[in-house]
């Protein structure tokens, strides 16, 4: 596991580079390294991905190999209803929550369902996908882009899992809680932010979609609980996990191919 998280961590310095801060409205330059650089950019991105690897390290097996899988599964999936302009609530609010309520998780030790540990990492994603789907039309070669964004989401969920690893060792548990606790009170001045600058509108509608949306999402991480093992871990589990990654790229570039899309950027992004 500390070979995976070095591994892990010298692929994040090698694809560092300068980015606007997430959400901004500034243009996205487009390409691999944007894409695989664009959470550090974001305190939000950041400590949402690494806090479900954190949380799925707590939870143990098989979450700790689901919760990766799904979260960047959904996040295509947001993506995909953003190109497509489907109306949800204010995905400022959707990922600033989901930075508080995992830190929340973990902080107080939470064990739910198996099934809710799914849907819960599974809406944050599409939150959080919906909000960049929102700039992908607009970015310079968006295939590049996705891919990067989608397998650097996996990269930092595995150095949550990495960084998890701590509850073995003595204090270790507490050190975890601790770190919850700090991701939740940023969460908390996140929400705070999203009150002063987001403006709810008086449609119904996107809440509709979005509660039709997760009873689906709710549902469907019920089924896939239910016939969940907790097995041990083995490379053929891994790989499962690496497809699954290669497989939302696959979609998520079937979908851009079908849209389209403008070179360069143009300043219609989410704010």
């Amino acid at each position: 596991m500390n070979r995976v998280v070095a591994l892990v961590a010298a692929t994040m310095a090698a694809g560092w580079v300068e980015t606007a801060m997430a959400h901004a409205g500034t243009g996205l330059a487009g390409g691999f390294a944007a894409g695989f650089s664009h959470p550090f950019g974001g305190m939000d991105h950041l400590l949402a991905m690494v806090s479900v690897g954190l949380w799925g390290a707590f939870l143990g097996q098989p979450l700790i190999y689901r919760l990766p899988v799904v979260f960047p599964g959904l996040m295509v999936v947001g993506a995909i209803f953003g190109m497509a302009g489907v109306a949800l609530p204010p995905v400022e609010w959707g990922t600033a929550f989901s930075v508080l309520v995992l830190g929340i998780c973990i902080a107080a030790a939470w064990r739910p369902p198996a099934w809710f540990a799914l849907a819960v990492v599974a809406v944050f994603g599409l939150f959080h996908g919906y909000a960049h789907g929102k700039e992908l039309p607009s970015a310079a070669d968006p295939v590049g882009y996705a891919a990067g964004f989608v397998l650097v989401t996996g990269s930092l969920h595995v150095l949550g899992i990495g960084l998890g690893e701590v509850k073995r060792r003595r204090a270790g548990m507490r050190l975890l809680r601790c770190a919850g606790a700090i991701v939740a009170a940023a969460g908390v001045a996140f929400v705070a932010e999203a009150a002063r600058s987001v403006r709810v509108g008086h449609t119904l509608l996107p809440w509709i979609v979005l509660a039709v949306v997760v009873g689906i999402v709710a549902m469907s991480c019920a089924a896939m609980a239910r016939h969940a093992t907790a097995g041990r871990a083995t490379p053929a589990v891994a790989w499962r996990v690496l497809l699954s990654w290669l497989l939302a790229v696959a979609l998520l570039t079937a979908t851009l191919a079908c849209l389209p899309v403008t070179p360069g950027y143009a300043p219609d992004h989410l704010e």
